[in-house]
């Protein structure tokens, strides 16, 4: 029997709630975060927590209550510190090459408040953010790309900033992809050192 984790509860809960008027946004959440628990089923429970509780959690920036930068990343941990755990939080903070963004606002120091973790659950998080359509359809990369570039137009700065951050993402997504062709994930633990 697959019994969600508290923590796994608590997260859906605040993104329901927070999203509860962007259901594009809510199907992306929930399908990211079943990919993260599907993959994730080797991994040290710590990590799976952790893991697919930041999934839930990603895109709670981009609620109307949340809002206060225009990062949503950045604007997401903010609300989440004292709710989650520092390392839940800093993931979401953190997440699908974030800080690319925050360098062209201009908040790559408020950004640093939050330690970035480089890890494989740091990867596994963006790679099912990146291989997640917004209505929560399985994709690939170039794809979401495409479609996010679609949505917000080539000149915007979330579009600039993904395609600055596309070499990251892409290193992230290849890391996944050769632990899922020997399925050698979870088989240690994954938390990594934190970024320098």
């Amino acid at each position: 029997m697959n019994i969600t984790p508290p923590t796994a509860r608590a997260a859906a809960a605040t993104m329901r709630a927070l999203l509860t008027g962007d259901p594009t946004r809510r199907r992306h959440s929930a399908a990211v975060a079943v990919r993260a628990q599907e993959l994730s089923i080797d991994f040290a429970a710590e990590d799976r927590r952790a893991l697919v509780a930041a999934a839930w959690l990603h895109d709670v920036g981009h609620a109307p209550s949340v809002q206060r930068t225009g990062l949503h990343a950045l604007d997401g941990g903010h609300h989440l510190t004292g709710k989650f755990p520092r390392r839940i939080v800093a993931l979401v903070a953190h997440h699908s090459g974030a800080r690319f963004e925050a360098d062209l606002r201009g908040l790559a120091s408020r950004l640093a408040a939050f330690e970035e973790e480089r890890s494989l659950v740091a990867d596994l998080l963006t790679y099912c953010d990146m291989t997640v359509g917004p209505n929560g359809e399985r994709t690939d990369l170039a794809s979401r790309v495409a479609d996010v570039e679609a949505r917000y137009g080539a000149d915007h700065l979330v579009v600039r900033a993904l395609h600055l951050a596309l070499p990251e993402l892409q290193r992230a997504v290849d890391t996944v992809e050769r632990e899922l062709s020997g399925r050698r994930l979870g088989h240690r633990s994954t938390a990594g050192p934190p970024a320098r």
